[in-house]
């Protein structure tokens, strides 16, 4: 089995692990949204890059994602979003975000939702070398798209895990994708 397909059987059954205790409370607070949101998610994922039309083996990292938003109705939210996928190797960091506006669909009330998000796509490349860092970056088109489930551990607070992909169209040469696997909390005010 390749690397990359251990790290993310891996990191999807660590996911998974750590979601169990929520399943067992699953159901002791309704689903109520109505007001502010705030989320965060920690986890890996997956990132490959294509530069003039020639794809790159993907890598796996590091994956966050951050939101702030407004839920106008129980179904629906809308947001800020921040999503990143990071590596660093031999002294050297590359970085892929997205962020911008985001609207978060769960249907039936539940814990089951879906994300969408357009915005603004980032690749950056970082290096040391004797003290000295050196750094190059380029936004351009960016689109997030998630799914996951919430398992509701108290009445403003929710645990659960949430798959995204991310892509990002920087210049007329080079395009991003990565795809998250992570475990995020989500507060409801």
């Amino acid at each position: 089995m390749p690397h990359r397909d251990r790290f993310a059987a891996i990191l999807g059954l660590s996911l998974l692990i750590a979601a169990a205790p929520g399943m067992a409370l699953a159901g002791a607070w309704p689903h109520d949204r109505d007001g502010w949101t705030l989320g965060l998610n920690l986890g890996g994922g997956t990132a490959g890059v294509n530069f003039s039309g020639f794809d790159t083996n993907r890598e796996g990292g590091a994956a966050g994602n951050f939101r702030v938003g407004y839920a106008f109705q129980n179904q629906f939210a809308v947001g800020l979003e921040g999503a990143a996928w990071t590596k660093n190797e031999n002294d050297q960091t590359v970085t892929f975000s997205f962020g911008g506006p985001a609207f978060t669909f769960y249907p039936g009330s539940q814990g089951f939702y879906l994300r969408g998000g357009i915005g603004v796509g980032t690749a950056k490349w970082e290096a040391q070398d004797g003290g000295v860092t050196y750094s190059v970056s380029d936004n351009g088109f960016g689109v997030l798209g998630a799914m996951g489930y919430e398992f509701r551990l108290a009445r403003k607070f929710a645990l659960g895990p949430q798959v995204d992909f991310n892509y990002a169209k920087v210049n007329d040469d080079l395009s991003v994708n990565y795809w998250n696997f992570t475990l995020g909390g989500s507060w409801y005010f």
